[in-house]
């Protein structure tokens, strides 16, 4: 019986010792350098908010400054402005686009992918294919 309840105890405790492998609150991933301008094109969707507003697709540029993990920075295309607040983790940036199309404002999710010199954004329901600018 003592056995028994040794090999039990024994097992949760091996099997506890598993689940705590990583460091409560351990860091993140190093972020990637995204700071600079970068350039390309966007294509904003046919039923894209940022169409009906006077957006369209076309040459854009991006110029971000980033200090650590934060990021801030403006977007510039055809008939649309915005401000970039974003944070990266790893290869990953997200945060948001405050934005001026036409005559009407808003926000949305700025979620980008980075490697090494090109960059893909999604804002709302548009995409750019960025290249950093040299």
């Amino acid at each position: 019986m003592w056995t028994t309840a040794r090999l039990l105890l024994a097992s949760v405790l091996l099997a506890s010792l598993g689940c705590a492998t990583g460091q409560a609150g351990a860091p993140s991933e190093v972020p990637a350098d995204v700071s600079g301008v970068w350039s390309g094109t966007i294509t904003i969707a046919s039923n894209s908010v940022l169409r009906c507003c006077g957006a369209l697709s076309g040459a854009a540029q991006i110029e971000l400054a980033q200090d650590g993990k934060s990021v801030s920075g403006s977007l510039d295309a055809p008939g649309l402005q915005g401000n970039i607040t974003a944070f990266v983790n790893g290869a990953t940036v997200g945060g948001y686009l405050s934005y001026r199309a036409g005559m009407s404002a808003g926000s949305g999710r700025f979620d980008a992918t980075v490697a090494g010199n090109e960059m893909v954004v999604k804002i709302l329901d548009s995409k750019l294919i960025l290249s950093r600018v040299r």
